[in-house]
């Protein structure tokens, strides 16, 4: 019979009730995600010491990819260098958005990885790309809008929607929450410039051709998004 990987248990009135999974997968924005293969491809690919990749949710209706690592002797591994490796055999979506680096992963008293002790990321903890600071009123505008509808602690003008896990629902929040703040942008805008540097200056000039390095690959659309969810 087919395996789908769900633990359940016969009920005496003979109903068949699921209580969880007995593997790793989750389901993240309609997406089905299997942990352990974004582990494989960091173990493999990057040559890490160690991995483990867990869905968390430290603040509610923001579920998001946490990926904890420990650098093999000798090795410095930058975030981006990882989602670089990542992105060669993975799409977006399972690419995750905070990344921890550890001297090594918490295991359970018979030796195996202990996934409810991986520590709860902090700004001290999460590495990511270089923090520039905003300067002008639409950057600090749009930073703040970015760093509430994120649920992050600080995101600077040149961080990357795409690599923050932002979806399209969070896109068209952050449209209107701008809006209502002054800031006159679409949504198509923001799947054109992913930054808030980029973005804010496409706010303040009007309508204009994206600078080289300022386009990148598209989010997907809504109507892109609903599709993924109904075929997940």
């Amino acid at each position: 019979m087919y395996r789908t990987g769900d633990l359940a248990r016969w009920l005496p009135d003979g109903g068949l009730q699921v209580v969880g999974r007995i593997d790793h997968q989750v389901k993240l924005r309609g997406f089905r995600i299997e942990l352990g293969e974004i582990e494989a491809v960091l173990i493999k690919k990057a040559q890490l010491s160690a991995a483990a990749v867990i869905l968390r949710e430290d603040k509610p209706g923001t579920p998001r990819l946490v990926a904890y690592y420990v650098e093999s002797v000798g090795q410095s591994q930058s975030p981006d260098t990882l989602r670089e490796f990542l992105a060669q055999d993975m799409p977006e979506y399972m690419i995750p958005s905070a990344w921890v680096r550890l001297d090594k992963l918490p295991v359970s008293p018979n030796g195996k990885l202990d996934r409810a002790a991986l520590p709860r990321p902090d700004s001290t903890q999460i590495e990511s790309i270089e923090y520039v600071a905003p300067t002008t009123a639409t950057e600090k505008g749009l930073v703040k809008i970015f760093e509430e509808i994120l649920n992050m602690e600080r995101v600077g003008v040149t961080a990357d929607l795409l690599k923050m896990g932002a979806d399209s629902i969070q896109l068209f929040q952050i449209t209107a929450r701008a809006n209502r703040g002054g800031i006159k942008i679409t949504a198509k805008q923001l799947l054109q410039y992913r930054n808030a540097r980029a973005l804010a200056t496409a706010a303040d000039d009007g309508p204009r051709e994206p600078a080289a390095g300022e386009q990148g690959q598209a989010l997907p659309t809504l109507a892109q998004f609903k599709r993924n969810r109904r075929s997940g």
